[in-house]
């Protein structure tokens, strides 16, 4: 009897290791670049510039000629004030994409910040060719050209900023600078503070998760307001003043109908208030802007289920859990949607998978 219980004994234990293995690389092997690239989409907009590039350095081993991840991995390490590195992977990005006026951009900041003005000026040229409406990059090739002393094509390139966005302060005040800067030229330098010549580069906002957006260009002064208006909206949903959230959030969309970002932030804050169809008109606003984003689909999925309609919230769930296959929460309320629809082994499957992932408690809703 003892060599039998023994040898049921190591079954077991042998099962169990054998599990636990399964369940250990399960996990891994569903995740690719795309996982890593989200994630280090979060982390960037979260400032975490280290863990961004740690990951994108990742999406960029799996998927080395992913212009994308080089953009993206190129803005973080300009946040983290690695110019060098951020020219780069920029000059990488621009090889794998040459129609990137964004990545030429950015890379003309670089350079800008790195005394190399003569490149800087080339970069925004390329931008400007691509897209001839950008007002920021003919602000900031302005910028290099006055750091140059030429004063005149500083001076043209910043009434061209002006002729595309007449209330570009910045663009103005540069040009007043640039003209100060050519009348110093001819009379000597003691009546006029050189140090301000290259006038202020527009370095920008930072963009939404999941497109990897820029380090550019607030090419108005509408859209540096509309980064302010974002800030704000965000330290009020952080500190539960709902409504003060949505003030600042609406306003974020009214100078910039087309930020997926900022509807984002409006359906969240009218989520935590409770006021889920406002939510909900927001979110779908955010995803047609740009799609692909798993949180989203999950607030959703949990806006269906308080509803009652769990058909919608699976679906919901099931979609942020195909853009985010290691996304426990959605595990855990999808099954807890399966459920209340009388599917139970789909349920504690999902429950299931849940823990393994090891994030919420299963049957317990998570926001």
């Amino acid at each position: 009897m003892q060599r039998r219980e023994a040898s049921v004994k190591i079954m077991k234990l042998t099962s169990f290791f054998l599990i636990f293995a399964v369940l250990w690389v399960v996990p891994a092997a569903g995740i690719d670049a795309g996982y890593y690239n989200d994630r280090a989409n979060k982390y960037y907009e979260k400032g975490r510039y280290d863990d961004a590039v740690r990951d994108y350095t990742r999406a960029l081993e799996i998927n080395p000629d992913d212009p994308v991840a080089c953009y993206d991995r190129a803005n973080a390490y300009y946040r983290k004030g690695q110019y060098d590195k951020a020219i780069e992977d920029y000059t990488r990005a621009v090889k794998l994409n040459p129609g990137d006026a964004d990545a030429y951009y950015n890379r003309g900041l670089a350079y800008f910040f790195t005394g190399k003005f003569e490149k800087a000026v080339k970069d925004y040229t390329r931008a400007i060719e691509i897209n001839p409406k950008d007002a920021g990059a003919y602000n900031n090739r302005g910028n290099a050209y006055a750091k140059l002393g030429r004063y005149d094509d500083a001076v043209r390139d910043y009434s061209s900023a002006l002729d595309i966005s007449p209330e570009y302060k910045k663009a103005y005040h540069n040009r007043e600078l640039a003209l100060a800067g050519k009348a110093a030229a001819k009379t000597g330098p003691d009546n006029w503070d050189s140090k301000d010549t290259a006038g202020s580069a527009d370095v920008g906002n930072e963009g939404m998760a999941g497109t990897a957006e820029t380090l550019t260009k607030d090419s108005s002064e509408s859209g540096r307001d509309q980064t302010a208006y974002k800030r704000r909206g965000k330290d009020f949903l952080e500190k539960g003043q709902y409504d003060d959230a949505i003030g600042e959030y609406t306003k974020a969309t009214e100078a910039d109908s087309r930020d997926a970002e900022s509807f984002k932030g409006l359906g969240n804050a009218y989520y935590e208030k409770g006021d889920y169809d406002d939510a909900a008109r927001n979110y779908s606003t955010a995803l047609d802007l740009a799609p692909g984003d798993a949180e989203i689909h999950f607030k959703l999925g949990n806006i269906c289920s308080r509803r009652k309609e769990y058909d919608e919230a699976i679906k919901e769930y099931t979609k942020a859990i195909e853009l985010e296959p290691l996304f426990g929460r959605a595990y855990n309320n999808r099954g807890n949607a399966f459920y209340r629809k009388g599917y139970f082994e789909d349920a504690f499957r999902d429950w299931g998978k849940s823990g393994e992932i090891g994030r919420g408690q299963p049957g317990v809703p998570d926001r």
